[in-house]
Protein backbone atom coordinates (compact mmCIF):
# COMPACT_ATOMS: atom_id res chain seq x y z
CA UNK A 1 0.00 0.00 0.00
CA UNK A 2 3.18 2.38 0.71
CA UNK A 3 4.62 1.28 -2.32
CA UNK A 4 0.89 2.45 -4.46
CA UNK A 5 0.58 5.77 -2.25
CA UNK A 6 4.91 6.19 -3.31
CA UNK A 7 4.09 5.50 -7.01
CA UNK A 8 0.98 7.63 -7.20
CA UNK A 9 2.39 11.09 -6.01
CA UNK A 10 5.74 10.51 -7.75
CA UNK A 11 3.57 10.20 -10.76
CA UNK A 12 1.39 13.23 -10.20
CA UNK A 13 4.47 15.30 -9.30
CA UNK A 14 5.97 14.33 -12.86
CA UNK A 15 2.89 14.85 -14.81
CA UNK A 16 2.57 18.32 -12.79
CA UNK A 17 5.90 19.21 -13.70
CA UNK A 18 5.85 18.53 -17.78
CA UNK A 19 2.55 20.33 -17.31
CA UNK A 20 3.91 23.64 -15.96
CA UNK A 21 7.04 22.95 -18.06
CA UNK A 22 4.81 23.03 -21.45
CA UNK A 23 2.58 25.38 -20.31
CA UNK A 24 5.91 28.00 -19.41
CA UNK A 25 6.56 27.61 -23.27
CA UNK A 26 3.06 28.37 -24.74
CA UNK A 27 2.19 32.02 -25.54
CA UNK A 28 -0.98 33.82 -24.36
CA UNK A 29 -2.37 36.57 -25.68
CA UNK A 30 -1.02 38.80 -22.81
CA UNK A 31 2.56 37.17 -23.60
CA UNK A 32 2.35 37.95 -27.13
CA UNK A 33 1.87 42.14 -26.35
CA UNK A 34 4.07 42.07 -23.63
CA UNK A 35 6.86 44.64 -24.94
CA UNK A 36 10.01 45.39 -22.66
CA UNK A 37 9.38 49.28 -23.88
CA UNK A 38 9.40 51.01 -27.09
CA UNK A 39 10.36 54.01 -28.85
CA UNK A 40 8.19 56.33 -30.52
CA UNK A 41 9.25 58.42 -33.62
CA UNK A 42 10.64 60.93 -31.46
CA UNK A 43 12.69 58.81 -29.09
CA UNK A 44 10.17 58.67 -26.32
CA UNK A 45 9.76 55.70 -23.95
CA UNK A 46 5.68 55.41 -23.79
CA UNK A 47 3.84 52.45 -21.50
CA UNK A 48 3.12 49.33 -23.44
CA UNK A 49 -0.73 49.79 -23.58
CA UNK A 50 -0.24 52.62 -26.26
CA UNK A 51 1.51 49.48 -29.03
CA UNK A 52 -2.20 49.65 -29.83
CA UNK A 53 -1.25 53.42 -31.41
CA UNK A 54 1.30 51.43 -34.26
CA UNK A 55 0.43 47.93 -34.70
CA UNK A 56 -2.54 45.19 -34.26
CA UNK A 57 -0.79 41.22 -33.26
CA UNK A 58 -2.80 38.52 -33.35
CA UNK A 59 -2.58 34.90 -33.49
CA UNK A 60 -3.09 32.72 -36.85
CA UNK A 61 -3.43 29.31 -37.55
CA UNK A 62 -0.49 27.62 -39.57
CA UNK A 63 -2.73 27.62 -42.58
CA UNK A 64 -3.54 31.20 -43.12
CA UNK A 65 0.45 31.94 -42.45
CA UNK A 66 1.05 29.75 -45.05
CA UNK A 67 -1.53 31.22 -47.74
CA UNK A 68 -0.53 34.94 -46.95
CA UNK A 69 3.24 34.01 -48.44
CA UNK A 70 4.19 35.53 -51.21
CA UNK A 71 7.38 35.57 -54.03
CA UNK A 72 9.87 38.60 -52.73
CA UNK A 73 10.29 40.90 -54.46
CA UNK A 74 14.32 41.56 -54.98
CA UNK A 75 14.44 45.16 -54.51
CA UNK A 76 18.61 45.25 -53.85
CA UNK A 77 21.05 45.68 -56.79
CA UNK A 78 24.26 44.13 -55.90
CA UNK A 79 26.16 45.74 -57.38
CA UNK A 80 29.43 45.46 -55.19
CA UNK A 81 32.12 45.70 -57.53
CA UNK A 82 31.15 49.07 -58.26
CA UNK A 83 32.30 50.04 -54.95
CA UNK A 84 35.41 48.92 -53.18
CA UNK A 85 37.04 48.70 -49.91
CA UNK A 86 40.16 50.94 -50.13
CA UNK A 87 42.78 50.10 -47.31
CA UNK A 88 39.56 49.18 -44.53
CA UNK A 89 37.55 52.71 -45.92
CA UNK A 90 34.53 52.24 -47.89
CA UNK A 91 33.90 55.92 -49.32
CA UNK A 92 30.09 56.27 -50.76
CA UNK A 93 30.04 59.45 -53.36
CA UNK A 94 26.43 60.93 -52.27
CA UNK A 95 25.33 64.47 -54.31
CA UNK A 96 25.92 66.85 -51.77
CA UNK A 97 28.47 64.61 -49.43
CA UNK A 98 31.32 61.50 -49.26
CA UNK A 99 29.97 58.80 -46.69
CA UNK A 100 33.06 57.01 -45.19
CA UNK A 101 32.97 54.00 -42.99
CA UNK A 102 36.25 53.07 -41.63
CA UNK A 103 36.88 49.31 -40.43
CA UNK A 104 38.44 49.02 -36.63
CA UNK A 105 40.19 45.61 -36.24
CA UNK A 106 41.31 45.89 -32.98
CA UNK A 107 39.71 43.45 -30.55
CA UNK A 108 37.04 44.71 -28.24
CA UNK A 109 34.14 46.82 -27.86
CA UNK A 110 36.14 49.31 -30.91
CA UNK A 111 35.73 46.72 -33.18
CA UNK A 112 34.15 47.21 -36.42
CA UNK A 113 33.85 45.98 -40.19
CA UNK A 114 31.57 46.94 -42.75
CA UNK A 115 30.76 45.34 -46.55
CA UNK A 116 29.28 47.04 -49.11
CA UNK A 117 25.69 45.07 -49.39
CA UNK A 118 24.49 47.44 -52.80
CA UNK A 119 21.84 49.49 -53.45
CA UNK A 120 18.22 49.54 -52.95
CA UNK A 121 17.19 51.75 -56.38
CA UNK A 122 13.93 52.84 -55.73
CA UNK A 123 14.96 54.31 -52.60
CA UNK A 124 17.67 55.87 -53.77
CA UNK A 125 19.67 54.14 -50.72
CA UNK A 126 23.10 52.60 -50.41
CA UNK A 127 23.12 49.30 -48.33
CA UNK A 128 26.03 48.88 -45.79
CA UNK A 129 26.32 45.90 -43.47
CA UNK A 130 28.27 46.45 -40.28
CA UNK A 131 29.86 43.75 -37.90
CA UNK A 132 30.18 45.19 -34.49
CA UNK A 133 32.00 43.43 -31.16
CA UNK A 134 28.78 41.81 -29.89
CA UNK A 135 26.15 43.08 -32.53
CA UNK A 136 25.13 43.91 -36.73
CA UNK A 137 23.16 46.76 -38.27
CA UNK A 138 22.63 47.68 -41.44
CA UNK A 139 22.98 51.31 -42.77
CA UNK A 140 20.93 52.78 -45.23
CA UNK A 141 22.68 55.89 -46.77
CA UNK A 142 20.39 58.64 -49.21
CA UNK A 143 22.57 58.57 -52.59
CA UNK A 144 21.24 62.88 -52.46
CA UNK A 145 21.57 63.77 -48.78
CA UNK A 146 24.31 61.18 -47.19
CA UNK A 147 21.89 60.64 -44.15
CA UNK A 148 22.04 57.53 -42.35
CA UNK A 149 19.24 55.28 -41.47
CA UNK A 150 20.01 52.29 -38.60
CA UNK A 151 18.61 49.23 -38.88
CA UNK A 152 18.80 46.28 -36.54
CA UNK A 153 19.33 43.94 -39.53
CA UNK A 154 18.56 43.87 -43.43
CA UNK A 155 15.07 45.23 -44.62
CA UNK A 156 12.00 43.67 -45.38
CA UNK A 157 10.57 46.08 -47.43
CA UNK A 158 6.46 45.19 -48.14
CA UNK A 159 4.81 44.50 -51.22
CA UNK A 160 3.49 47.62 -51.74
CA UNK A 161 6.29 49.93 -51.08
CA UNK A 162 4.73 51.72 -48.07
CA UNK A 163 6.64 50.17 -45.27
CA UNK A 164 10.24 48.39 -44.14
CA UNK A 165 10.61 46.01 -40.94
CA UNK A 166 13.80 44.84 -39.66
CA UNK A 167 14.09 42.07 -37.13
CA UNK A 168 16.97 40.76 -34.99
CA UNK A 169 17.16 38.52 -31.71
CA UNK A 170 19.10 40.19 -28.56
CA UNK A 171 20.47 37.41 -26.58
CA UNK A 172 21.27 39.25 -24.02
CA UNK A 173 17.93 41.45 -23.15
CA UNK A 174 15.98 38.01 -24.55
CA UNK A 175 14.42 40.37 -26.53
CA UNK A 176 13.35 40.61 -30.45
CA UNK A 177 14.02 43.69 -31.26
CA UNK A 178 11.61 45.16 -33.88
CA UNK A 179 11.89 48.11 -36.31
CA UNK A 180 9.24 49.86 -38.27
CA UNK A 181 9.57 52.47 -40.91
CA UNK A 182 7.30 54.37 -43.40
CA UNK A 183 7.98 54.98 -46.87
CA UNK A 184 7.49 57.94 -48.63
CA UNK A 185 9.12 58.99 -51.92
CA UNK A 186 12.84 58.96 -50.86
CA UNK A 187 12.52 59.11 -47.36
CA UNK A 188 12.28 56.27 -45.15
CA UNK A 189 10.77 57.27 -41.35
CA UNK A 190 10.99 55.37 -37.87
CA UNK A 191 7.64 54.84 -36.79
CA UNK A 192 8.68 52.58 -33.64
CA UNK A 193 11.35 50.58 -32.44
CA UNK A 194 9.18 47.55 -30.11
CA UNK A 195 11.52 45.52 -28.07
CA UNK A 196 8.95 42.17 -27.34
CA UNK A 197 10.04 40.37 -24.33
CA UNK A 198 8.28 37.05 -24.78
CA UNK A 199 8.69 35.29 -28.07
CA UNK A 200 11.28 35.18 -30.71
CA UNK A 201 11.32 33.77 -34.41
CA UNK A 202 12.72 30.18 -34.78
CA UNK A 203 15.96 29.54 -36.03
CA UNK A 204 14.01 28.92 -39.33
CA UNK A 205 13.55 33.05 -39.65
CA UNK A 206 10.15 32.28 -41.19
CA UNK A 207 9.24 35.49 -41.41
CA UNK A 208 7.56 37.72 -44.77
CA UNK A 209 4.88 40.30 -45.39
CA UNK A 210 2.24 38.60 -46.67
CA UNK A 211 0.16 39.62 -49.83
CA UNK A 212 -2.13 41.64 -47.60
CA UNK A 213 0.61 44.08 -46.76
CA UNK A 214 0.56 42.62 -42.98
CA UNK A 215 3.55 40.98 -41.73
CA UNK A 216 3.75 37.40 -40.62
CA UNK A 217 6.38 35.35 -38.10
CA UNK A 218 6.77 32.14 -37.13
CA UNK A 219 7.62 32.38 -33.20
CA UNK A 220 8.22 30.17 -29.94
CA UNK A 221 8.23 31.47 -26.48
CA UNK A 222 11.37 33.09 -25.40
CA UNK A 223 12.25 30.75 -22.90
CA UNK A 224 11.42 27.87 -25.52
CA UNK A 225 14.95 25.79 -26.46
CA UNK A 226 13.49 23.55 -28.39
CA UNK A 227 12.57 24.64 -31.51
CA UNK A 228 9.92 21.74 -32.88
CA UNK A 229 8.31 22.55 -29.68
CA UNK A 230 5.17 24.79 -29.50
CA UNK A 231 5.45 26.82 -32.89
CA UNK A 232 3.10 29.66 -32.58
CA UNK A 233 2.12 31.92 -35.73
CA UNK A 234 0.71 35.53 -35.85
CA UNK A 235 0.28 38.33 -37.80
CA UNK A 236 1.41 42.21 -37.55
CA UNK A 237 -1.28 44.59 -39.21
CA UNK A 238 0.02 48.36 -39.28
CA UNK A 239 -2.26 50.79 -38.53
Amino acid sequence: MKKLILFIFFSISIYSLFSQTESETRLSKDDLLTISYFDSTFNDKVNGDTLSNFINVEFISEEEFNNHKITEENYFVRDTLSVFKDKGVISLNCSSTTVKYIDNEEEGDSFCLYEYFGQIPFINKYVVLGYFYEWFNCFLIDKDSGKETVLYDIPIISPNKKHITSLSYNPYLNTTDFQLFSIKGNDINLITELHFSKWKTTERDNFFWGKDNSFYLEVIHAENYEQDKDIHYIRISIK
